[in-house]
């Protein structure tokens, strides 16, 4: 799982904190409350990311399966089999998909499913999508609902200041644990939109090394929690004087990732650091 798929994740735990996000009606019907949905079967989890049951305004509990996507797709990737279990246990179910910014090539995402056997339609299903680059990034600010802040990179009319001014919101959420959640996704995902910034480097330290996102790059063996985190160090340390730095950390391997550990835990001058640093680090290009 890449960094970009551990942030969406923790959107997607947020979402019944905030039922009215994304997509505040079903079928024109308001949204009460939303909470999570444990009853469907283990194998479920393999194919869909986020059960949900909403209380909508009529009063019926409607289950609610969430996705993401990193990009919009021209038809998102559906299967009879991804949708099986949980009708087991529900037997109404609304699909939303959650798309983060368009795909380059793949068009404008659709909202149905076909699956053809010869000229007849064997298997077809229609699913509501959200497109976050036509939510509005100061909307989203003025809103402030937790749950969302982190998409802000992504919103229409976005900006390093309003990255800024989202992780400045998610600071002041309690409990920690959230918050370090919260604030780890966003720094994801305005690392993909803005990678000239050292968004990590805004966060405390211990936030960022207690959040998932940075536990599961470790687990899985993926450099980017140590790279963000080593990134972090440098800019602390460096300030400025780190920029030209940051993008060869990204080409940098594990042992020269612990190379450049060791020198920042020796004591030598800036200068002597960024000369050492210098040598140790792959080029950018």
């Amino acid at each position: 799982m890449g960094p970009l798929d551990s942030a969406a994740k923790v959107i997607l735990r947020e979402v019944p904190q905030d039922p009215a996000g994304p997509a505040p009606s079903l079928a024109g019907v308001a949204i009460r409350s939303a909470r999570a949905d444990d009853t469907v079967p283990p194998a479920f989890s393999l194919t869909m990311d986020k059960v949900l049951v909403l209380d909508v305004e009529r009063g019926a509990l409607c289950p609610c399966t969430w996705r993401s996507r990193p990009r919009g797709r021209r038809e998102c990737p559906a299967r009879s089999s991804a949708t099986e279990p949980a009708h087991r246990v529900h037997d109404t179910l609304w699909l939303l998909v959650i798309c983060l910014k368009p795909g380059k090539k793949q068009g404008e995402p659709r909202t149905t499913y076909e699956r053809r056997v010869g000229e007849r339609v064997a298997l077809r299903f229609e699913f509501d999508v959200v497109k976050v680059w036509e939510l509005r990034a100061d909307d989203l600010l003025r809103d402030a609902k937790p749950g969302l802040l982190p998409l802000v990179p992504y919103a229409d009319g976005t900006s390093k200041g309003h990255v800024e001014r989202a992780l400045e919101a998610l600071g002041r959420i309690d409990p920690e644990h959230r918050r370090g959640e919260l604030q780890a996704a966003l720094t994801v995902f305005a690392d993909n939109v803005f990678p000239d910034e050292n968004w990590a480097a805004r966060m405390p330290e211990e936030l960022l090394m207690g959040s998932t996102i940075y536990q599961r790059g470790e687990a899985a063996g993926e450099l980017a929690g140590k790279r963000t985190l080593l990134a972090r160090q440098l800019a602390k340390r460096l300030a400025e004087r780190a920029q030209p730095l940051l993008p060869r950390l990204q080409r940098a391997d594990l042992t020269t990732l612990d190379t450049a550990a060791d020198l920042l835990a020796e004591r030598l001058s800036d200068d002597e650091l960024l000369a050492q640093l210098d040598q140790a680090l792959p080029n950018a290009d």
